[in-house]
């Protein structure tokens, strides 16, 4: 079959929302299928991914208003050195406003409407060819893909559209929109749920909300991890550490990444002179993951280090090796489906998973349960208290016997066949 996927996020970007679209690619065309990928023009950055992408066929278009802000975000050269600064105060006064009012709506931030993708939209429109295929996925956010799979479907309507949530759209919990364009982004929501032939999205919870949403078939296709990806550990045994290393790796979002409980925790022990510097580390890497306001607002920096924006292995090495990794969420009803792509990575990678703020009735606390892969703590700082005191005893820092058993059903292969198998018997 001649498989299209339209997906904004794509390797070498450095990114886990990246490698879904990356492992249906990866995984149908070694089944013998035709797979082409149309996606952005990528920065290139000194942390890019190095997945092979040579098995199948990648279009890259630019989004055109990006570069022209990119040109106006360097500085101006000219005599006059002063106003070279006042260019650049002006830049980056603009940047800082412009980044905290999309983080807060997700307008300009492949989220929620207006968006540049909409522009790369029509670059898109224009050289694809509806007939070429027989299947068409499109994976959002950004909402701007599934306009590609709307005028492919309306102009092809024998081609199986497949509309790909990662994450709510107008229901998202971390980005509300902006109020004029609500009515607007529900109106085009309700036209590509119901426009499609098939429905993915990444949890039973989410599936359940699109399903009340619309008479489109739905599943649950989970993001799944790749053992591929972890096979330059092979012959790396785990660094045996002299003290309690704890890593967190990813992005921090505010409303739903809250690490204060475990930070109170460390507070508190920190006062009690129960733990030192010497045997507990806590260590943050990933984009916008520096939280060392709040590492400061208890008073633990010494605890502390952040690594940056690290390459995908190095990060991977990261977690495989610290005692502890960690995942934050938030127990909430809106909440409950989010099942990150990096809780499956961990679920392999990490001796022992400690999740803060998510309890066993969230999908992703019943999943580490399950599979005897960690704890989850939610709010409650003397439970934390109690098992770093636990596991700063050599006896319990040991690799716990994780069921493999249900960890394997979410390899990206096997998800990427379900996927598959579903839209042929549609």
């Amino acid at each position: 079959m001649k498989i299209l996927i339209v997906a904004a996020f794509f390797p070498p970007q450095n990114s886990i929302a990246s490698l879904r679209p990356y492992s249906w690619a990866k995984w149908w065309s070694r089944a013998g299928h035709d797979v082409t990928v149309v996606t952005t023009i990528k920065k290139k950055m000194p942390n890019d991914s190095n997945l092979d992408c040579s098995f199948f066929k990648v279009i890259s278009l630019q989004i055109p208003i990006l570069s022209k802000i990119t040109k106006l975000s360097k500085p101006i050269t000219t005599e006059k050195q002063i106003k070279i600064k006042k260019h650049d105060i002006i830049i980056q006064i603009l940047k800082k406003y412009f980044k905290k009012f999309s983080l807060k709506t997700g307008c300009f931030y492949s989220a929620r409407f207006p968006d540049f993708h909409d522009l790369w939209v029509i670059k898109v429109k224009k050289m694809i060819n509806a007939n070429d295929y027989d299947i068409v996925i499109s994976t959002g956010g950004p909402y701007s893909t599934h306009r590609v799979g709307y005028y492919i479907k309306k102009k092809n309507p024998k081609i199986k559209w497949i509309v790909d949530w990662r994450d709510y759209w107008t229901k998202s919990v971390e980005m509300k929109g902006l109020f004029i364009f609500r009515p607007y982004e529900k109106y085009l929501e309700k036209t590509f749920n119901n426009t499609a032939d098939l429905i993915s999205t990444v949890s039973e919870p989410f599936s359940e909300t699109f399903r009340i949403m619309t008479k489109t078939k739905v599943i649950t296709i989970y993001n799944g991890y790749d053992i591929e990806d972890f096979n330059f550990l092979k012959n790396k045994k785990r660094i045996v550490n002299k003290k309690l290393i704890i890593v967190y790796a990813g992005t921090i979002w505010p409303k739903i990444s809250d690490p204060s409980p475990l930070f109170n925790a460390i507070e508190c022990l920190d006062k009690a002179k129960k733990i030192t510097p010497d045997n507990l580390e806590i260590i943050f890497l990933g984009n916008n993951a520096d939280v060392k306001d709040l590492i400061q607002k208890y008073g633990i920096n010494r605890y502390y280090s952040y690594k940056g924006f690290l390459s995908r292995e190095d990060a991977i090495e990261y977690q495989y090796n610290a005692d502890i990794g960690l995942l934050l969420g938030v127990n909430s009803h809106e909440a409950r489906g989010v099942l990150t792509g990096k809780l499956f990575e961990m679920l392999v990678l990490c001796k022992e998973i400690w999740a803060i703020g998510l309890t066993n009735s969230m999908q992703a606390g019943d999943l580490i349960e399950k599979t005897n892969t960690g704890f989850c703590f939610g709010t409650n700082v003397r439970l934390i208290e109690k098992e770093i005191m636990e596991r700063l005893k050599d006896n319990k820092r040991k690799d716990r016997q994780k069921n493999f058993e249900i960890i394997e059903q979410y390899n990206r292969k096997n998800q990427a066949e379900i996927l598959l198998n579903t839209v042929k018997e549609i």
